[in-house]
């Protein structure tokens, strides 16, 4: 049972940072490869800068993989907090509407299209 909850954990985790990498306005894709994903407490980390973004989506995708390959692989894993976290300093005026490309409050338009996606 605690496999197939972590299972579901880790859909859930997938799609909603998906929606949230799709979604995020883009003008160097920093903030939109800043999504960070962590088990346990919210990551603090910015990953690159706005002037040279090339390891942040790797990064990002580097941390999705290990909390989808951990919820996957634990078999007691439902205690445990998820955080998807972005830490440019501009990501709070983007979700504030500040951009063209995305309506205010974009971020929890995601998260509720990931898991309307996860149910």
């Amino acid at each position: 049972m605690n496999n197939f909850v972590g299972k579901e954990r880790a859909k859930l985790v997938l799609n909603v940072h998906k929606e949230l990498t799709t979604t995020t306005p883009r003008d160097t894709s920093w903030a939109a490869n800043n999504w960070v994903s962590q088990i346990g407490t919210p990551s603090r980390v910015t990953v690159g800068s706005r002037d040279n973004v090339g390891g942040a989506a790797s990064a990002s995708q580097f941390s999705l993989a290990q909390v989808v390959g951990t919820l996957n692989v634990q078999t007691d894993n439902s205690n445990q907090d998820i955080f998807i976290s972005n830490n440019v300093p501009y990501i709070r005026p983007l979700n504030d509407g500040h951009s063209k490309q995305a309506p205010s409050g974009f971020v929890q338009i995601a998260v509720a299209a990931g898991l309307a996606k996860s149910t």
